[in-house]
């Protein structure tokens, strides 16, 4: 099985390149709808996630605590990509960062790391 690992490898790093030139080719074609699409499979992703939350039951308090997560998160990415005007210029640092937040969108349950990508403007 060792002889597969480079064509595996390859086969990753293509469809990464791929998949990034088509993101960027869409973003040069119009940003607002590519952000909106984004934006529309993150939120697709909330009935699957309302179902499996509540297996246990919803009580009052979960709404609440729903409520002020989503309000909190709204306004530090609203003002982070708003009222910072946070735009990291493409290097090896904020190539780090992508990876690193990329790394905790996997590992942490619903942490959406495209929306924190897209307000730091990469």
């Amino acid at each position: 099985y060792w002889g597969r690992i480079p064509a595996l490898g390859l086969g990753c790093a293509v469809g990464f390149m791929g998949f990034a030139r088509g993101i960027s080719a869409a973003l040069n074609v119009s940003a607002a709808v590519t952000t909106w699409a984004f934006i529309g499979l993150i939120v697709g992703t909330v009935p699957s996630l309302y179902r499996e939350a509540g297996k246990e039951g919803h009580s009052r308090a979960s709404w609440v605590s729903m409520g002020i997560c989503a309000a909190t998160i709204f306004g530090v990415l609203f003002y982070v990509g708003r009222v910072l005007s946070v735009q990291l210029e493409p290097n090896f640092w904020s190539f780090t960062l992508s990876g690193a937040l990329f790394g905790l969108g996997i590992v942490i349950p619903g942490l959406a790391a495209s929306s924190v990508l897209m307000a730091l403007g990469l």
